[in-house]
């Protein structure tokens, strides 16, 4: 913790008692629930408005891109593996991670 972090909790301190957050401390919302759905109700009837503005729906990435870490250690293990003949490979199991869906997809997500 902070030089100034650990002063803001002896301030709190000596002013409540308590280095509990107080209730009512929370970040106010910029619009009011009845706003939220009117946003939600004129997005969903002129989708249009959206698109002319550059919102598209999106697919999600299935996998994040590698960082330079992790792709430098997959090259020394190509590398290192590189001589391995076919009776060194039959000695490795192989496992997939696969997601099972047993009651039809789970559909398209969109962000």
């Amino acid at each position: 913790m902070t030089p100034s972090g650990i002063q803001k909790l002896c301030e709190r301190f000596n002013f409540t008692g308590s280095i509990n957050n107080q209730p009512g401390n929370e970040r106010k919302s910029a619009t009011t629930p009845q706003t939220d759905r009117r946003i939600v109700r004129t997005a969903l009837r002129d989708r249009r408005r959206l698109l002319a503005n550059g919102l598209r729906a999106r697919v999600p990435r299935k996998k994040p891109y590698l960082n330079a870490k992790q792709r430098q250690k997959r090259l020394q293990w190509a590398t290192e593996h590189l001589d391995w003949k076919l009776e060194d490979w039959e000695k490795i199991i192989w496992s997939d991670e696969t997601r099972i869906s047993i009651f039809g997809s789970d559909g398209i997500k969109y962000v």
